[in-house]
């Protein structure tokens, strides 16, 4: 069933389920690989809590995040600042995604790298946050891959990547590729539609040159892996999935799937959605290629609407605002800008010790 405005009177029936009870839902929290060292978002500078002395000078424990209050009351703000941001293009902007409107890959890859570009560029001298490769439109384009003259990189060779899988026809999936030491290469294949999940099951592990597959390979080739060769991994299924309501959504769901992943949180199996959660996740879309969006609010959007669990996020991974990407030039601006700094600092170094 389609999400659409005639049938919104069916979905309101969900939206009381949508705002999970405050007391986790079960789910265990996912692990960062970061140990104790790593802090929640919702949480002080000192990693504890939000806190307040009693007169005794003791810790009291201060009421958990209103969630649901933080995010209802910041959207409103969103709406007005999107709609001035948009003005003050004169017809240069536009909305990225659009009502019962399929959105398109590259779209999708750029809201990706708006959230993975920010926990990147985060000071972070212990670097607890993890580092996050990002690739060009012609890479992940699967038509552009063989159209000349088209400029094909991959930034930040070997760090996680997460990004957007056409699986078509008109679907989009996701993908994490990423190298551990001692446990070599893996990707994992996220998708929002319960159909293609159980079509494309058996094809994880059996014909090597479906969509995911090739997605993988070819990042591999273009440079994400030593000597741009492609390396053998592990490929997996992921078992929790926010299932979309609706055909045209599964780019939204790639978006904020690829949120999660980036921002340490975790999947709730229980999700409802309906027409009031994806139009405020057009909103927050549209916003963070624009530079408008911190970290706590998709935080506490994806924790109001039981898209994750009340699970806390990595304080490390905490930013003011998403990475301004306004168009698919401002991606390829961006991923050419990273692999010349990452060239000439390694020229430099080369340099240094010859001398």
């Amino acid at each position: 069933m389609a999400v659409t405005r005639k049938n919104s009177a069916q979905l309101a029936a969900n939206k009381s389920a949508n705002a999970p009870d405050s007391k986790a839902q079960g789910a265990k929290p996912q692990p960062s690989g970061k140990g104790s060292r790593e802090r929640s978002l919702d949480s002080d500078q000192s990693g504890e809590p939000k806190s307040k002395k009693a007169k005794t000078g003791k810790q009291v424990a201060a009421p958990p995040r209103d969630y649901c209050t933080n995010y209802k009351t910041r959207i409103v703000s969103l709406h007005a600042e999107l709609a001035a941001h948009v003005d003050a293009g004169h017809g240069r902007l536009r909305h990225m995604v659009v009502w019962e409107q399929y959105t398109d890959i590259v779209d999708v890859a750029r809201a990706i790298a708006s959230v993975t570009e920010a926990i990147s560029l985060q000071p972070d001298p212990r670097r607890e946050a993890p580092v996050f490769s990002v690739s060009s439109s012609g890479v992940i384009d699967a038509g552009l891959r063989t159209t000349p003259h088209v400029i094909r990189l991959v930034a930040r060779p070997g760090e996680i990547a997460i990004f957007p899988v056409f699986i078509g026809p008109n679907h989009v999936a996701l993908g994490i590729l990423e190298h551990k030491a001692g446990l070599g290469y893996s990707a994992v294949y996220y998708d929002s539609w319960p159909y293609t999940r159980r079509r494309l099951r058996s094809m994880i592990s059996g014909p090597p040159f479906d969509a995911f597959h090739e997605t993988v390979r070819d990042m591999m080739r273009v440079g994400w892996t030593p000597r741009k060769q492609v390396a053998r991994y592990r490929t997996s299924q992921a078992s929790v999935v926010c299932d979309q309501v609706g055909e045209w959504v599964c780019g939204l769901h790639a978006v904020l799937s690829g949120w999660c992943l980036a921002l340490g949180l975790t999947f709730s199996p229980t999700a409802t959605l309906d027409e009031q959660f994806y139009e405020d996740a057009i909103t927050i879309i549209n916003s963070a290629v624009y530079g408008l969006v911190e970290a706590q609010l998709i935080s506490d959007f994806l924790k109001c609407t039981g898209y994750v669990t009340p699970d806390g996020s990595p304080a490390s991974r905490k930013f003011n605002n998403t990475v301004e990407l306004e168009n698919t030039t401002a991606l390829n601006d961006l991923v050419a800008q990273i692999v010349d700094d990452d060239l000439l600092k390694a020229v430099m170094a080369e340099s240094e010790q010859g001398d």
